[in-house]
């Protein structure tokens, strides 16, 4: 059994595929961004210039969008995961999002209230195990929580 097939992961090792699908079926299973889709087609062995006019059709018409794509991954984080903001950062970097855009929605989206909330949900997860404030500290700048945001949480356990 072919697992690519069973997943649903687009086989584009045939060339009669055109980069153009080949970035359709990529955007189907999920969000890219552009840098991410674009390593991807190139390494797939298609014309740059080709890939870079399927890329800019794409934004065009609305289908890759670096802006909402950081928006919703770091709304998911701060729903979903207990990161801070090195961590959220780190994260977003990781997705090949440029690091101009990921400081301007961290600025716009993560101050330090919604970063003290992320960090009490973490704390109420691990201070049940009864670790020392040092652990607890630690912790959470292992997380990417700043400083400030570590030193008034941990004030108020």
């Amino acid at each position: 059994m072919d697992i690519k097939r069973v997943w649903g992961v687009p086989d584009m090792t045939k060339k009669s595929i055109s980069a153009h699908e080949a970035a359709l079926k990529y955007l189907g299973l999920k969000m890219y961004s552009r840098l991410d889709l674009k390593q991807r087609l190139l390494a797939k062995k298609y014309d740059p210039a080709e890939v870079e006019g399927v890329l800019n059709e794409l934004a065009e018409i609305g289908l890759l969008n670096d802006e909402l794509y950081a928006e919703t991954y770091l709304n998911n984080l701060i729903a979903y995961r207990s990161f801070g903001y090195y961590g959220i950062r780190a994260k977003l970097m990781q997705k090949k999002i440029d690091r101009a855009l990921v400081d301007r929605i961290l600025k716009k989206r993560l101050d330090i209230e919604t970063e003290q909330k992320i960090a009490r949900r973490f704390l109420a997860k691990s201070a049940k195990a009864g670790r020392p404030r040092q652990a607890l500290m630690r912790a959470l700048a292992q997380k990417g929580f700043r400083t400030q945001v570590i030193v008034t949480v941990i004030q108020r356990i």
